[in-house]
């Protein structure tokens, strides 16, 4: 009986947990994060300020907990699709247009990191950006793996798969910087150009 009690109030932390997160984006995307205040973020989860303080130490903790949402977001989208490659160009076009999805359904993502330097820590915002940086590295080496799979990339060796597949990421992440600059939507209209010289950029000389 304890346990099942204790996996209920478990459930019941989690989804208040996420009730806050929930409403902190929300906010966040519309204001600086300095604007942004506790009061508001409990105003519009209907709790009482008091209580946030049962799941989070601060805005800054709030903070870092989206921030590790969003990562783990990105992650989910990506693992789903390296493990549904139908060509090399689908493969590119698929991550493109699924994490500017990402960005659009999470605009506070973009804010956040936009200005993360400015209300970090010198030593939290390199540790944020080292733990993003192994995030990368990672993806990065999972997207080489795939891309050895096809034809186009026959003769690459790993270390050119890995470059290349860094390429892939530089060439998104700059696109995705551009098209959502300081939070507001503006996603790319040419993506079938982007794919086309994404792709054309990753082949090797026998296959273009």
């Amino acid at each position: 009986m304890d346990s099942i009690y204790n996996s209920r109030k478990e459930r019941e932390k989690e989804a208040r947990k996420t009730l806050i997160l929930d409403a902190a984006a929300r906010i966040l995307s519309e204001k600086d994060y300095y604007e942004a205040t506790l009061d508001e973020i409990a105003a519009e989860a209907e709790l009482a300020k008091g209580t946030l303080y049962n799941y989070f130490k601060d805005k800054q903790d709030i903070f870092e907990s989206l921030i590790a949402r969003g990562h783990t977001c990105f992650e989910e989208v990506l693992t789903k699709t390296l493990c549904e490659p139908e060509s090399l160009e689908s493969l590119i076009r698929n991550i493109l247009v699924r994490l500017i999805k990402v960005v659009e359904e999470n605009k506070y993502m973009v804010r956040l990191i936009f200005y993360a330097g400015a209300h970090l820590s010198d030593n939290e915002f390199t540790m944020m950006m080292k733990d993003l940086t192994t995030k990368w590295h990672e993806a990065s080496q999972s997207l080489a793996k795939v891309m050895g799979q096809f034809k186009e990339t026959e003769g690459l060796a790993p270390e050119e798969l890995h470059t290349a597949a860094l390429l892939i990421f530089a060439a998104i992440d700059r696109i995705i910087k551009m098209s959502f600059c300081n939070g507001e939507s503006c996603p790319p209209k040419d993506i079938d150009n982007y794919v086309r010289l994404l792709h054309r950029s990753v082949c090797t000389e026998k296959t273009i």
